[in-house]
């Protein structure tokens, strides 16, 4: 691999966002490192990316592990030779009512989405800051803003994902880094449908003004545009992914 070829990291990359992400990556020419707890899935993308004709590694890491995390980096700078875009993507959803919630069940919401979202962004600082260059983009969701009973821990996580996606940009702009955000909504991905009956789904789609369910390709085009040169001016955004459903 020449240093010409730029490398994108995906965690979550197994299923649904963070796989159409990954290809997306691979089809924009990107080598990808593809960082799942499944690793025979995130396997089965990275054989999907290598198919587009890139390069590509998995890696099985919980995102909401620190030492994990910054283990993980280092191999992939190791394996892929730089890093240049992180896609803070894993996430998990535990629904239920506050005063029903086991810690258990609030730890690994608020670990993944944003615990896991601050550690990957550390990991990657040291190499984007030595490069001068780095994009990050966090996948938030439009629950960060509108909220909903039942959900609290995965709002008040993607809610801090936001606030961190402000913060790090003042912070890394200096070093050529930008941080962005989107915030989607309503995507049929693996854990929209295990969290939601058809019939909710059908129900939650005739009321979005766009009357259909978002799929992750259209999300994946958002977190491109952001990581691309094409978004050099645009840092600490998270932009709604939303078909004009919750606006802002």
């Amino acid at each position: 691999m020449t240093d010409q070829v730029r490398v994108a990291v995906i965690t979550g990359a197994a299923q649904g966002i963070g796989r159409a992400t990954a290809l997306r990556f691979a089809r924009d020419g990107y080598s990808v490192a593809a960082l799942d707890l499944q690793h025979e899935a995130a396997e089965r993308v990275v054989g999907e990316v290598r198919a587009l004709g890139v390069d590509g590694a998995a890696f099985a890491v919980d995102v909401g592990d620190s030492a994990a995390v910054n283990a993980t980096i280092d191999r992939v700078v190791s394996t892929l030779g730089r890093l240049d875009v992180l896609v803070n993507n894993a996430g998990t959803h535990v629904p239920g009512e506050v005063a029903d919630l086991s810690d258990e069940s609030y730890h690994r919401t608020v670990n993944t989405i944003l615990h896991g979202t601050f550690y990957c962004s550390r990991a990657v600082l040291p190499t984007m800051i030595s490069q001068q260059s780095g994009s990050i983009v966090n996948v938030s969701s439009v629950w960060a803003w509108a909220c909903a009973g039942g959900a609290a821990p995965y709002c008040m996580a993607k809610a801090g994902v936001v606030a961190l996606t402000k913060s790090l940009a003042a912070e890394v702009g200096k070093h050529g880094i930008r941080v962005n955000g989107v915030g989607p909504y309503l995507v049929n991905t693996e854990l929209h449908r295990s969290s939601h009956t058809q019939e909710a789904r059908d129900a939650m789609a005739a009321g979005s003004p766009m009357g259909r369910e978002c799929q992750p390709e259209e999300v994946a085009a958002c977190i491109a545009f952001l990581a691309s040169a094409e978004a050099s001016w645009v840092s600490g955004e998270t932009m709604a992914v939303s078909g004009a459903s919750f606006l802002r």
